[in-house]
Order: structure tokens, then sequence, then C-alpha cells
């Protein structure tokens, strides 16, 4: 009788791990190329839709950086034989359109939050596979790239306090 518990134990602890592995290169090129192209969409969305001047500067910001981390994301995967997405998946799409419909005085509170959102993912997918990726190169990338997206994240975070 004391092997059910024991099975029971491995297979927790099987899942457990399973749950807090990496994704597999393939996935964290869908899932970083994803977020870039939802950075760059929402933060144009932003230049055009916002009169703030703390928030047209952040999208400013936004669109650059994420227009270069995903340049090199594409020529990391390239060599890599991996392939970007070349479309927001439907929840980031669903949130873009939120975002483009949201009215005047909802629109910079609605972006912020998108953003806040979208950069504590990014955050923790990059920081993962910087430490448990299964690609060098995209790791290397992971690595690279991660202290921006924290700036980022803090940079949205202070917009938020100011609101």
């Amino acid at each position: 009788m004391k092997t059910l518990p024991t099975l029971a134990a491995i297979l927790l602890a099987a899942t457990s791990t399973a749950a807090f592995a990496a994704p597999t290169a393939q996935e964290f090129v869908t899932k970083a190329s994803v977020a870039g192209m939802f950075e760059v969409e929402t933060s144009n969305v932003a230049l055009t839709h916002s009169s703030d001047a703390d928030v047209k500067a952040f999208a400013k910001q936004m669109v650059t950086d994420h227009t270069a981390a995903g340049n090199t994301l594409k020529t990391i995967a390239a060599k890599e034989g991996l392939k970007p997405a070349t479309a927001l998946d439907s929840n980031h799409q669903e949130k873009l359109d939120e975002l483009k419909t949201a009215s005047k005085d909802d629109f910079n509170d609605t972006y912020i939050s998108l953003q806040e959102d979208a950069h504590d993912d990014a955050v923790s997918l990059f920081g993962d596979y910087a430490k448990n990726g299964d690609n060098a190169a995209l790791k290397q990338f992971a690595a690279k790239t991660l202290p921006t997206l924290e700036k980022h994240k803090a940079h949205i975070e202070k917009l938020d306090d100011m609101r």
C-alpha cells in the first residue's frame, strides 16, 4: 500500500516541475513576438489617440524599443529555424480592440493598464526563459532584453501612480 502514496508523490512532483518549466524555443519565439507586436500596436494607437504628453512619450519609446527587439528576435529565430508569430492571438487582439474603442476619458487608463499587464507578462516570460530556456541564442536574447523590459515596467507603474 505504500506504493500508492509514493506514486502519487512522484506524479505530483512531475506535474509541478512541468508546470514551472520554461517554454520551448518555439513557444518562447511565438509568445515574445506576439507580446512585442501587442506593445507596438497598442502604442501606435496611443500615439494617435492620447493627448497626455507622458503617455505619448512612453508609447513612442515602446514603439522604438519593441520594434528593435522584434527585429532582433526575427533574426535569431530565422537562424534557429523558428517562426515568429505574424499576427496577434485572439486574447491580445481583443485587448487591442478594447483600447481602440475606449472613450477619450478612459483611453489613458486603459492603455496604462494594458501596458502594466503586458510588461508583467513580458518580464516573467523573458526572465524565465533567460534562466531556463532550451536555446542558447534565445536565452542570451532574453537575458539582454530583460533589463529594458524591467525599465518599461517601472516606467508604466510610475505613470499609473501619477494618475
